[in-house]
């Protein structure tokens, strides 16, 4: 139910905005409409898949095959498609991507794996306080440096520190 509230979400929230704005430039207004279209295209195809698994059986597992999906361009889409729900809630939005993710790939279903970003995206807006950032960060590390920061984190209680944010 989530993934299907999130592009309609964007649906509404995008048409509200264009309806309710009174001096919207026109660039402003081809930004609502491309959320809104980007947020239909989401929601046909969650409602397609909903539908091919009413037909599949056991096959279902093959219709969601894993691919090589650009880590950058899958943060960088799901950010845009959550700032203006953001905007909504007066939460920025952003993303840093350091250059040495710029070319990493994800083994992942390309759906799933957007639809994932999506929903901790959207989840973040939706526990920050308004007047706040989400900021989605990438950088490469090795595991060890993971391990260390999450140890960290878990052996003095508190949050992890910005740049272990930032995996």
């Amino acid at each position: 139910s989530h993934e299907i509230r999130t592009p309609l979400q964007g649906i509404m929230g995008m048409t509200s905005l264009l309806v309710d704005a009174e001096d919207l430039s026109i660039q402003e207004a081809k930004e609502c409409l491309s959320v809104v279209m980007v947020s239909s295209r989401l929601l046909l195809t969650l409602i397609n898949n909903l539908l091919d698994v009413r037909k599949c059986d056991d096959s279902l597992l093959d219709g969601f095959q894993l691919s090589s999906v650009p880590l950058a361009k899958s943060l960088q889409e799901a950010t845009d498609f959550c700032r203006p729900i953001g905007s909504i809630t007066n939460v920025d939005v952003s993303s840093h991507i350091d250059d040495n993710c710029k070319r990493v790939l994800v083994k992942s279903n390309p759906i799933r794996f957007q639809q994932v970003l999506i929903n901790l995206v959207s989840n973040a807006i939706k526990y920050t306080k308004p007047a706040s950032t989400v900021r989605i960060c990438a950088t490469v590390m090795t595991i060890q440096k993971v391990s260390e920061l999450m140890n960290e984190a878990l052996e003095c209680g508190l949050p992890l520190d910005r740049n272990a944010a930032e995996i």
